[in-house]
C-alpha cells in the first residue's frame, strides 16, 4: 500500500503564514488545516496549540538581517555600497513589517514589551550595523566626519517608512517607485557624506 505523502512542517507554516497575514490572527486552525491538506489534529500534534502555530508561522526568531561590515569597508564606492545595503535592508523590512503588523493583532503579543525585553531587537541591530559601517568609512577618509548613528537612523527610518507605505498601499498614491526611492535617498545622503578633496588627502 502506498503511504500518504507527509507534508513538511515548513510547508504547513508557509500555508499558515499566508492565511494569518491575509486574515489576521483570528483565522481558524480548521481553515489552516484544510488549506494545508492535513487534519486539524495533525496541526495540534505538530505545534501543540494555535498560539504556538501562530508564533512559528510568523518566524520572527528565524527572520533576521545581518550585514558583513568588513566585506563592504573600502570596497567599491561608499554610495554603491550604501545602495546595495539599502536595497537589502528594504527587502528585509518588506518581509518583517507585515508579520509585525499581524502579530500586533494577537492579544498575547505586545510589540513594545517584545522590543524592550529582546536581547538584541532587530531595529537596534540593523542601526548598529549601519553605524559600524559608516564609522569605518569615516575613519578611512571615504566619508565626511559626521554623527554616523544619525545617518544610520535616517537611512533606517526612511527605508522602514517606504516599507510601511508599501504595506498599507500608500505607495500607489505616490510617484516614486522602489528603485528610484533608494537611489535618490542614497544620493541625498551622499551629498552630506561626501568628503572634500582636502579631507580625502588628509
Amino acid at each position: 500500500m502506498v503511504r500518504p505523502t507527509r507534508i513538511r512542517n515548513d510547508d504547513l507554516l508557509q500555508t499558515a503564514r499566508s492565511l494569518f497575514l491575509r486574515q489576521g490572527p483570528s483565522v481558524s486552525t480548521s481553515e489552516i488545516a484544510q488549506a494545508a491538506g492535513v487534519s486539524e489534529g495533525s496541526l495540534f500534534k505538530r505545534f501543540g496549540n494555535k498560539e504556538a502555530l501562530f508564533l512559528a508561522a510568523m518566524g520572527l526568531k528565524e527572520l533576521d538581517w545581518t550585514l558583513d561590515v568588513q566585506a563592504y569597508v573600502g570596497a567599491a564606492t561608499v554610495p554603491e555600497n550604501l545602495h546595495e545595503i539599502a536595497l537589502d535592508l528594504l527587502t528585509y523590512f518588506e518581509v518583517l513589517l507585515p508579520r509585525l503588523t499581524c502579530m500586533s493583532g494577537h492579544p498575547k503579543f505586545h510589540p513594545t514589551e517584545f522590543l524592550r525585553h529582546h536581547p538584541s531587537p532587530p531595529p537596534l541591530r540593523a542601526t548598529g550595523y549601519l553605524t559600524e559601517y559608516l564609522e569605518f568609512e569615516i575613519q578611512g577618509g571615504r566619508a565626511r566626519a559626521c554623527a554616523a548613528e544619525v545617518v544610520a537612523r535616517t537611512l533606517h527610518g526612511s527605508l522602514w517608512g517606504y516599507a510601511f507605505f508599501e504595506h498599507t498601499g500608500l505607495n500607489e498614491r505616490l510617484n516614486t517607485d522602489r528603485c528610484t526611492f533608494v537611489k535618490e535617498l542614497i544620493d541625498l545622503l551622499w551629498r552630506g557624506l561626501q568628503p572634500s578633496q582636502s579631507e580625502r588627502e588628509a
